[in-house]
């Protein structure tokens, strides 16, 4: 079977407006694959990294993946007027976190980030910066 040519998600401006049903569509062979460990996942991010792609630029795609996703499930619930509260971690996955409540912005949706760690700051540097970024964005 043909694997489609889908954009990355942080090259995809029309995840800003996809349906559950066109993110399904669009993702399904992703989706196709089942989960990966989170070992496997290190793995691959640290592959693509060697490849040449820097970490911010993999945290940006899977924050703006989870932003769609959440934004998709808001329409379906008839709830755009709703915030999203994203609780995130200190590393990397907190950043992605962070990723998603600045796209959300961007999109009109209002979000509430909250660091959940016993540090005061996100410990990874992209984590950090993204962090940084949600600075003088909308209060709900």
């Amino acid at each position: 079977m043909p694997t489609r040519s889908v954009p990355l998600p942080a090259d995809d401006p029309t995840l800003a407006t996809a349906s559950l049903d066109e993110l399904a569509l669009r993702w399904a062979d992703a989706a196709a694959r089942g989960a990966i460990s989170a070992e496997a996942m290190t793995g691959l991010d640290r592959n693509a990294q060697g490849m040449g792609m820097h970490g911010a630029t993999l945290m940006e795609h899977a924050g703006t993946a989870v932003a769609a996703a959440a934004r998709a499930l808001l329409a379906h619930n008839d709830r755009l007027d709703r915030p999203v509260l994203i609780l995130a971690g200190p590393g990397n996955n907190g950043g992605d976190g962070f990723v998603a409540a600045r796209k959300l912005d961007e999109w009109g949706i209002a979000s509430i980030a909250v660091l959940v760690a016993a540090e005061e700051r996100p410990r990874t540097q992209d984590a950090a910066r993204n962090w940084k970024r949600l600075e003088g964005l909308a209060q709900v």
